[in-house]
This record gives C-alpha cells, structure tokens and sequence, in this order.
C-alpha cells in the first residue's frame, strides 16, 4: 500500500509541474502578443512546453535522470 501512494504522489508532482509549464509558456506568449506585436504558434508553445518541462524536471530531480525522448 505504502509503494503504491508513493507513485501516486511522484505522478501528481510530475502533473504539477507540467502543469505549471503550461501555464508559464502561455503567460510568455501572451506578454510577447502584447508588448512586441508576436504571434504566437500553437506547435511551438507545444514544442516549448516539452523542453521546459524536461529542463525543470531535470532541476528538481534528485535521482537519475531521464533523456529528452523518454520524457516526451
């Protein structure tokens, strides 16, 4: 039982964190619409979500640490 919560909260901090991602690249995109007339592209705000999600997992990650593709 014990095993089992311990997944279940790693799963919800790994949800959180992508979570939070999302919501920073669109804060981003939205500031770079208003203030430097950019329009923003829904497949890099995707691809962006991607690779700052890995590299924030990468910061908080106590054990090893997984490539780029595992993580996508």
């Amino acid at each position: 039982m014990r095993l089992k919560t311990l997944g279940i909260k790693k799963i919800r901090k790994g949800l959180w964190l992508i979570w939070e991602v999302v919501i920073w690249v669109i804060w981003k995109a939205r500031n770079a619409c208003i203030f430097n007339n950019e329009i923003a592209r829904w497949d890099e705000l995707v691809e962006e979500v991607n690779v700052m999600s890995w590299r924030w997992f990468l910061g908080k990650c106590t054990g090893p640490a997984c490539m780029f593709y595992e993580w996508c």
